[in-house]
Order: C-alpha cells, then sequence, then structure tokens
C-alpha cells in the first residue's frame, strides 16, 4: 500500500498460526506459544513497531 506523505490508513488482516510457522534449529515446522505480535511499518523516513497483545 502506498501513503502520499502525511496520509494515514487503517488496515486490518487476520493472521492465523499457519502464517507465523516456521522451521526451528531442528528443522521441524512449528509455531511459538504466546500471545505477542509485533508488527514494523518502515519508510524512507522512519520505523515504527507496535506490540499487540
Amino acid at each position: 500500500m502506498d501513503l502520499e506523505p502525511g496520509e494515514t490508513k487503517e488496515v486490518s488482516f487476520q493472521i492465523t498460526e499457519e502464517d507465523l510457522k516456521y522451521h526451528d534449529k531442528q528443522l521441524r515446522y512449528c509455531a511459538e506459544e504466546g500471545s505477542s505480535l509485533y508488527l514494523s511499518v518502515v519508510t524512507p523516513r522512519k520505523c515504527k513497531a507496535r506490540c499487540l497483545n
């Protein structure tokens, strides 16, 4: 999504456990238990991160 300087938009999407899976050091395909999700927004001028619980 592209935004003009100063423009804001609200977006929403669903993230499933399957979306969070990765291969660990033993090459098992798994997702870690927990309730925190970190989202980052990167622009040429700044970077924001938010923790959603």
